[in-house]
This record gives C-alpha cells, structure tokens and sequence, in this order.
C-alpha cells in the first residue's frame, strides 16, 4: 500500500542522528508542513532563541528576518533550482559540491551581534528510500571574519595603490632634476637603480623626498618618511593575516597576524622570494604571484583545480581555497583572496594576499553531507518498516473481515500477552544491565582494594620514617648552637627559612592524619560498591542483613541526595532475611532517589524507618516532598509511566520495585498527601518460600 508522504513527514525529528543536538555546528530541520522539527545546541547559540520556542512552529526565519519569510530550507524543498538562484539572486549563491541538490548563501544580518553578522547557509533536502523529499537539513556558519578579511584587502589594494600614485610623482620628480642626465637617469632606473643612485651619479645631493624611491615600479618597503609609517602600521595592525609581493615576486611586508596564523616570522619572509614555503613542500606560485606575473587567467586553473573564483568585491582579484595536510595537527583549509597593486598609470607593481582559516565551514560541508546520507539511509529504513507496517495492516484487515468476533477475542488476547511480555523484557533487561554494573562495580572495587592495602601498608611504614626523621632533625637543631663556622650557621638559618622547617614540623602530622582519613573513605567506599552489587552471589537466594545493605546503597546514592534531603535513619530490630540482596539494593535505591526527586527547591527530609513483626519485615521511606494525587498514586506502578519531565525519568523505577518485591511475595503500600509528601512501605517475608 503506497504510504502517504505528510505521514512520513511527520517522523523527521526520528531520523536525525543521536548526536544532531550535539553538533558544534548550528543547524535545523523542518518537514514537509515546514515545521521546525530540531534545533540543536550550536543553533541556540548562534541566534539566542531557545528550542523550545522554535521547534513545532514555522517560526525559523525569526532570528534573521523582520518580516516572515522563506529561508534557503524551504526553497531547497522545493525542489526547483530556478526558484532558488531567483529568490536569492544578488547574494553569494552557489551549489554545493558535495551535496547534490544543496545550495549556499552567504547574506548580512544588521541585528546579529553588536555590529551584525555576515552568515553561510548550506541547506540539503532529506529523502526517503524512493527518492521523494520528505524535509530539509539547513546549516549556519559564522563567516563575519572572512568578509571583513575581504574588506580589509580592498582597503589595502586602495591604500597602496594611492602610495604607489604617489611614488609615481617623485620618480617624476627626481627625473626632472636629473638635467642634462635625464636619459641616463631614466635608463637606470629600468635596469633597477634607485634615484638616489642616480643622483650620485650626477653630484646632486638625496633630499628627503628622493631618498628611497622604489625600484622599477615595484612595492619597496621603504617609502618616504610619511608613508612609510603609515602602510606599515595598516599591515601590522590589521587583525587579518595579509602579507605583500612586489613586481619582483619579493615579499615587502608579512604582517603580525600573519606570523600567528602561518607560523612564520617576518624578519624570515620579507626580502625572499619564498613566500610558498609555510604553504607548500615544493616552491610554485602563490596566488598573488599569478596576479604579479599577469598569467592568472592562464595558470590559476593548473594550481588550484577549480577552486578559484573572482572576486566580486574587488576588480582584478581573485579568491582560491585549499587544503594544506602539513598545517595544525590534522591540516587545514585557507581561503585566499589576492588582489593586485597598481601605480598611477594602472601598471601593476606587486600584489597584496589575505589569509582566512576556514577549517570549520568546510567541516561543516562534510558534517552536512554526512547528515544528508544517514538521514536519508534512516529515511529509506523507515520508509521499508512502514510498507511492512502497512502489509500487516491489510493482512490484519483482510482476517477480521473474515471473522470479525474471533479476532477481537484474540487481539485482547494478545494484548494482555503483549503487555506483560514488555514489562518481563523490560525488567529482565534492568535485571541484565544491574548484573553488568555490579560486575563492573565489583570489578572496580577489586582492582582498588589491592592498591589500597599497600598504600595502607607503606603509609604505616611512611608515618614511622617521618617520625624518625623529625627526631633526627631535632636532635640536629639541639647542637646547632655548638658550630663555630659562622658561613655554615648562616647557610643552615637561610635553609631553614626557606623551608619554612618550623611551619613543616607542625603542618606534617597533620597532612598524614588527614591522608589517613582520606584512605579510611576510599576503603569503606569500596567495600560498600562490593556490598551493593553482590556479584558473587550469581542471584543466589541468601541470607543478608537488611540495614547493611541500606547503608551501602545510600553510600552510592549520596551524590544523588546530599544537597536535596536530609537522611533520617530510625532503624529497628531486624533479623537476617532470605532474599536476593542486590535486588533489594536496588529497590532501597529507587525508592531513596524518587524521594528525593519528589522535593522542591527547599531542602527537605528523608527518613527510613524498618521493623519487623516477626515473619516479615518492613522498610519505610518517608518524604516531605510534593506528594502525589490519588490519580497518579492509581497508575505509579504501571510501566512507563512518570510524573517527571520528558527524558527526565522512564517510568520503570516504581514498576520494577514492584516486580522485584512480588517476586520477594511481599508487597509495597503507599499513602500519600499532596504537599505534605509520601510514603513507601516495602514489607518482604524474613524466609523464602520456593514456588
């Protein structure tokens, strides 16, 4: 039977991967309704609304939007392309290459942060095992450092280029002084003299204003005394890692930001050619080289493989990213932007190269394409669950048409068999995963027990030896006045008060009292997570002392209920009983931790009380916490049912107590006030009684 795609829709949120919420990277999913159906902890943080306020509403254009709008999600769910580049024209849009069917889109939010947020999208649609879209995946990165990283190489390009018109000027300048040298002069600077050597060559004296003009056009690092400070100040100060080639292909400045990013210092970069290697392990152009060399058109393809682009900010530049394996501890991805230099008459004389970690926005592409295929391998799972649901309810339907009656008689059959066979499967899984911890506890506890007696052991043997040794030091310092050689009675004061010997001599004692109590705990915590998993006990039926064991629970409970409740004990005579001690462990537990669970902001009081009558004894735990209702005390025992919020509890603590005590063939009775708090008496039989 063809299952109807709203019905599969609604199930989205089930298909996400456990560890969806988890991800560092901020992300939601809507359905077929366009109804947000998750909004994980990374999404919480990045637009400051909760999940709870989202999920369940088409409300997840609030955070970037005035008014309601479609975001990328809901247009990639339509599965037209056309519509997508149509809605999103003029911003940075582009498909996503290891996604099919996926877009980006970059965009600015005025409202995000304190000065706005620049933001990546990457939306993907979810599609079920027929290969129908059943929802959408959409993630966010924060790509405001990269756009200000463009900006501030556009700045630079300006900025430079306005150095460079002004250099133009003075190389007119010293050309014009140069007189009947003229020629001479202009023919040296072609082969890379400087006008000052120029002027040498003539006997005209440098002024300040020709005194380091740069070589052939190209970007010198040194420039007048009012430009100079100026450009350098621009580079070391910008927060964007950014370093400068001139014509020659030598780098002329590699700021501070990047030595942190790349590694490298700049007193190791700026005069050399090697501006490739923090980058590469074989020397080839850099992406600003290309520019330089005025053959990016031509080569860019052979270096960066299609991983390159124009700028849309900046005319003649061009973008580029890549991976470098040999960078940080696993490699990283950097997004270059490299733009060119120009003097006055438009010629380039070098190239300017910002730098921008992207590591995060490519993993999350990957994260992204991965979502896509386990969601989609979820989808097509419970896609063929559905069609077999859908095959035993026609084979249901086909039968009770044919004996209606029968059926009925048996469905309710069949369901009082079903019920109790998931509460055994449940209690028999409880009973499973208690063995295994008591294992595990026993275990642990072994394994610390032999440590700790031979710490025990030397300890004894340490606290002898630091008492010999203090005797012995102050047998030392009773003939400390008998030394004459006044250097070493000053060495020996100077020791000592570095030292601090007198505060050592009364703090030690001390230190070893407290490290002895301290040994004293881990014991009895030891020996406690022994009494309380009973593993050697393979469920043996055997006599136990029944306080014994509620001390050793609330030993491994205390974390649970110190800062709740105080634990009241009023102990009464009881005799040895015949039981299953860790499952009456485990009973004494659950009723001490939903005790606790049950009182409110103020601290509260627990007491258990126990006696006997002589062939039964009880135990009682007693709270002042919220109490129940006479509803809820009707179904308390019932599997999977709690009053707690949702994965708070799973309602099979007081169910299997019950099951645990029924198989003891004692019974547990409750009363229960609302506001006054409640009470569990758990009565068992001192002697088993084989069935």
């Amino acid at each position: 039977m063809e299952h109807d795609s709203e019905q599969l829709s609604s199930g989205t949120a089930d298909w996400l991967p456990a560890d969806f919420d988890g991800s560092p990277i901020a992300a939601f999913a809507i359905d077929l309704a366009h109804t947000v159906v998750r909004w994980n902890k990374a999404c919480e943080s990045m637009t400051g609304m909760a999940a709870d306020k989202i999920v369940g509403t088409g409300n997840h254009w609030q955070p970037y939007y005035v008014q309601p709008q479609k975001v990328l999600a809901d247009f990639v769910m339509l599965d037209r392309p056309a519509d997508v580049a149509e809605a999103f024209a003029g911003f940075r849009f582009r498909s996503v290459p290891l996604v099919p069917g996926a877009y980006e889109v970059e965009d600015f939010f005025p409202h995000l942060g304190e000065s706005g947020r620049w933001i990546a999208f990457s939306a993907a649609p979810l599609r079920d095992g027929q290969g129908r879209i059943v929802g959408a995946v959409q993630t966010m990165h924060d790509i405001t450092e990269t756009r200000l990283a463009e900006e501030s190489l556009h700045a630079a390009q300006v900025r430079v280029e306005r150095f460079a018109g002004k250099r133009s000027e003075m190389l007119a300048q010293a050309s014009g002084h140069a007189g009947n040298q003229q020629g001479d002069s202009a023919t040296s600077l072609e082969k890379g003299m400087s006008a000052e050597t120029i002027r040498a060559s003539n006997d005209m004296p440098a002024t300040a204003d020709t005194a380091a003009v740069p070589v052939q056009g190209g970007l010198s690092s040194k420039t007048d005394a009012s430009t100079t400070p100026a450009l350098s100040a621009f580079f070391d100060g910008s927060p964007v890692p950014a370093f400068a080639i001139d014509a020659n292909h030598v780098v002329t400045h590699w700021n501070q930001a990047c030595e942190r990013t790349i590694g490298v210092a700049a007193s190791r970069m700026i005069g050399t050619r090697n501006q490739w290697a923090p980058f590469y392990p074989k020397e080839r152009p850099v992406l600003a080289d290309l520019i330089v060399s005025g053959a990016v058109e031509e080569m860019v393809e052979s270096y960066y493989h299609g991983k390159f682009r124009r700028s849309p900010i900046i005319p003649g530049a061009f973008e580029a990213e890549d991976f470098f394996p040999n960078m940080g501890e696993s490699g990283r991805w950097l997004f270059f932007s490299a733009a060119p230099l120009r003097d006055a008459s438009g010629r380039v004389i070098g190239a300017i190269e910002t730098l921008q970690d992207v590591t995060k926005r490519k993993l999350a592409e990957r994260d992204l394409h991965k979502v896509q295929v386990d969601l989609e391998h979820l989808v097509a799972k419970r896609t063929a669950q559905l069609a077999q649901a859908n095959r035993t309810l026609e084979d249901d339907i086909r039968r009770r048409e044919e004996a209606e009656a029968e059926l009925l008689r048996r469905n309710a059959e069949l369901t009082d068999l079903n019920k109790k066979l998931s509460m055994a499967q449940e209690q028999l899984m409880q009973s499973e995963k208690l063995a295994s911890i008591g294992q595990l506890a026993a275990g642990v506890a072994h394994e610390i027990n032999n440590p700790i007696g031979y710490i025990f052991s030397n300890f004894g043997a340490l606290e002898q030896y630091l008492s010999g040794l203090l005797e012995m030091l102050e047998a030392y310092e009773e003939v400390e006045h008998l030394i004459d050689d006044e250097a070493t009675l000053a060495r020996l004061k100077s020791l000592r008060e570095r030292v601090e010997f007198d505060y050592l001599k009364g703090d030690l004692p001390y230190l070893m009292e407290e490290s002895r109590e301290g040994l004293i705990r881990v014991r009895k915590i030891v020996q406690d997570l022994k009494d309380f998993s009973r593993v050697d006990s393979h469920l043996q039926w055997q006599w136990a002392d029944v306080h014994q064991g509620i001390d050793s629970t609330l030993n491994i409970v205390n974390n649970e209920i110190k800062y709740k409740a105080d634990v009241i004990k009023e102990y009464g005579v009881l005799p040895e009983i015949e039981c299953l001690p860790s499952q009456i462990n485990q009973v004494v537990m659950n009723m001490v931790v939903n005790a606790a669970q049950a009182i409110g902001e103020e601290r509260g009081r627990i007491v258990i009380r126990t006696g006997s009558d002589g062939s039964h004894v009880w135990i009682e735990f007693e709270d002042n916490g919220c109490g129940m209702t006479k509803e809820t005390m009707s179904r308390i025992f019932d599997p999977f049912y709690t009053t707690k919020p949702v994965g708070k509890g799973t309602g099979l603590g007081l169910s299997l107590s019950y099951g645990i005590v029924q198989k003891h063939q004692g019974h547990i009775d409750v009363r229960s006030e609302v506001g006054r708090g409640s009470t569990f008496r758990v009565v068992l039989p001192v002697r088993h009684a084989a069935a």
